[in-house]
């Protein structure tokens, strides 16, 4: 197990294996769908449709705050 100090790796913390292995497969995908809506939302209003038990405003929100942390510690 990696000390509290050393870096995460793929070698070394699954999660981030998993992460890796999903956005090197569909993450450019995201990417482009999401680059497109914002070029084409703007100036506009989004209205999602309600999913039952989910929050998917909230949910996005959550990802936006999780991937601008991880941004900030890649080295």
């Amino acid at each position: 197990m990696a000390s509290p100090q050393e870096p995460l790796t793929i070698h070394n913390d699954m999660q981030l294996l998993l992460f890796m292995r999903l956005w090197t497969s569909q993450g450019s995908l995201a990417l482009s769908a999401v680059s497109s809506l914002v070029e084409r939302s703007e100036g506009r209003a989004i209205e999602i449709p309600e999913k039952q038990g989910r929050d998917m405003k909230a949910e996005i929100i959550q990802m936006h705050n999780h991937l601008s942390s991880l941004v900030d510690r890649i080295v």
